[in-house]
């Protein structure tokens, strides 16, 4: 094949360099881009001679992850790397094709993933904008970002070196008839083991780290978090604020005291993070909830923090950029409010 019908039968994708880790370096482009684990690029960097731009070679690098819209390369090159850098891959046409990613948007649809559905299809219509069936598409997983509660974000599979217990019992189906009781519908989670944490290279943050199994006994959680008519009525007085109808600017005594009124108690942090990860677990955009666990650091963290200790409790929710990620830790003194924390509850279960 001539260098001519080469460059012809692949498209280029350009990846910037955002983040040079331990884990390798972390790049703003993804699956959606056409970019698969395995792919090697050119990585280089733009230096101005005089008026002239040039391009100077740093060696290569080779995709190790992708999500939708990230990947992390490992590099082949002893050449030190900066965040700014580009890589420069060369993809098959068909991984950008409409029908391709109609594929990956009908799958995180499916698993609940509108947010990024909503991406792919959004690209889709760009390129066909007539089509019926993408406009169809579209206005559905629209629908159910509507309205503040969003559907949360469902995490990728387990990486390969800590793969789930093959032997753990399997998990209750995400949408299992739960009963009726006061407040919130219930999410049940039958006793199991489960991953919690990240691995190094996907962790934001030295506390999600290092990522371990921990076996729950079975517990049952609120499906969205407590209204504030529901706080009213059971604590006779209305919350200090309210973020589309959560009950908010809880300190950790009324959350608790909240969870109790009701027959319950404030989840703990591994049991949030596993609910999370289901469908029918409903997040209010733009807060963060209540755990009843302390702000401790993960078994084998080798990374000390004042904050430590009996001190803290852990809140699970958004981050500061709008960012929704089950795995994100966050903490408060107990007698702390802000406008923007909510509370779920939970009991046991089984």
């Amino acid at each position: 094949m001539s260098a001519t019908l080469a460059a012809l039968s692949t498209v280029l994708v350009l990846a910037t360099v955002v983040g040079v880790e331990p884990a390798g370096l972390r790049l703003d482009r993804g699956l959606i881009d056409g970019l698969r684990p395995g792919d090697t690029g050119a990585v280089y960097y733009v230096l101005s001679v005089g008026e002239r731009p040039v391009r100077i070679e740093a060696g290569r690098a080779r995709l190790r992850e992708c999500g939708d819209d990230w990947a992390l390369a490992a590099v082949e090159t002893e050449a030190e790397i900066y965040t700014g850098f580009r890589v420069e891959f060369q993809v098959e046409p068909g991984r950008q094709s409409p029908a391709a990613l109609l594929e990956l948007a009908n799958q995180r649809a499916a698993s609940g993933r509108y947010a990024a559905a909503l991406a792919y299809l959004t690209r889709v219509a760009e390129m066909i904008p007539d089509d019926p069936l993408v406009a169809r598409r579209l206005e559905a997983v629209r629908a159910a970002l509507r309205g503040g509660e969003i559907p949360r974000e469902a995490p990728g599979p387990p990486a390969a070196e800590e793969s789930a217990d093959p032997t753990a019992p399997p998990s209750a189906p995400a949408d299992a008839p739960a009963p009726e009781v006061a407040g919130a519908p219930l999410l049940q989670i039958p006793v199991g083991r489960h991953w919690i944490g990240e691995p190094a290279g996907r962790a934001r943050f030295y506390n999600q780290r290092p990522r371990f199994e921990l076996r729950l006994p079975g517990f049952e959680i609120d499906r969205r978090p407590v209204t504030a008519e529901e706080f009213e009525q059971l604590l006779g007085r209305p919350p200090g604020a309210t973020v589309r109808e959560a009950a908010a600017s809880l300190d950790f005594e009324e959350a608790a005291a909240l969870c109790s009124a009701l027959g319950k108690r404030l989840p703990s942090e591994f049991e949030w993070e596993v609910a999370a990860q289901r469908e029918g677990f409903r997040v209010v955009a733009e807060t963060a909830e209540w755990t009843s666990s302390w702000y401790l650091p993960y078994p084998g963290n080798p990374v000390g923090e004042a904050e430590y200790g009996e001190k803290f409790r852990v809140l699970r929710g958004y981050d500061g950029e709008g960012r929704f990620d089950p795995k994100l830790r966050f903490f408060m003194a107990a007698d702390e409010r802000a406008p923007d924390v909510t509370v779920r509850c939970a009991r046991d279960w089984q």
